[in-house]
């Protein structure tokens, strides 16, 4: 995949929710739809993601519990995921199709702890603000970003854990080439000097659930690059509705 080496180590990568992902239920809560993902036969059986190094891909399009670490704050829990057939993981934090092309549009699963939002996303200050501790104050200061478009939030639940649902789409009329990092649209910032979500192709959709765990703010994103189909959209909301958070053994 062409855009992997930046997209993704520097560090990648709008409607409500898509038909079938879910709807309001009677409190303004968003129902979540059960996943269809085959569960492990052990329900506390899953395979750790590894570093970069340790080993590039350990999925190698096996269906299986896989379990995410934060890009981020090492005290994150750990997010479980039941990922179907077809995918391969990139590292530790980040799932996306397996072997795509060069004309095969990034879809993918990312898991971060979010220290700091850039005010202007094209121009990628070197540090970015930073966005408090709560699901709230995270919310407010994407929806504040420039040049980004926020769709209105909405409370979810996952694994039993609240939060908020959002959606960031980035623009389609500006040049990417002529951003501060190289041609790439950055979000936000892991931690200082850690790593940066960015995405690199106009117009894509990043699915954003942002989640309290325990006191500890977290952030499950989809992310959608335009061509993307909304059955596969639907199938990266049942890898990320399957979640089960748990401590690192």
């Amino acid at each position: 995949m062409n855009t992997r080496p930046v997209l993704w180590l520097a560090l990648s990568a709008g409607a409500i929710l898509l038909a079938g992902c879910g709807g309001d239920t009677d409190d303004g809560r968003v129902a979540l739809s059960p996943s269809t993902a085959s569960p492990p036969s052990e329900t506390d059986a899953y395979v750790l993601l590894l570093d970069d190094d340790s080993d590039p891909d350990q999925i190698l399009g096996r269906a299986g519990a896989y379990a995410l670490t934060a890009r981020g704050a090492a005290s994150a829990p750990l997010a479980v995921l039941n990922v179907p057939s077809g995918y391969s993981n990139f590292g530790f934090f980040a799932l996306n199709q397996e072997n795509p092309d060069d004309d095969d549009p990034l879809r993918a699963v990312q898991y971060w702890t979010v220290d700091g939002v850039f005010v202007d996303p094209c121009a990628m200050d070197e540090d970015a603000p930073h966005a408090g501790t709560s699901v709230d104050d995270l919310a407010n200061a994407l929806a504040a970003q420039e040049l980004t478009s926020v769709s209105k939030p909405l409370p979810v639940s996952l694994d039993g854990h609240d939060g908020i649902y959002l959606e960031l789409t980035a623009p389609s009329d500006i040049a990417f080439e002529d951003c501060g990092l190289g041609g790439y649209f950055g979000y936000w910032e892991g931690m200082p000097d850690d790593a940066q979500h960015t995405v690199g192709t106009p117009g894509t959709v990043d699915h954003a659930w942002i989640i309290d765990v325990n006191g500890q703010r977290v952030v499950l994103v989809a992310i959608e690059q335009p061509g993307v189909t909304p059955a596969q959209v639907g199938e990266l909301t049942e890898m990320v509705e399957s979640v089960r958070f748990v401590e690192p053994r």
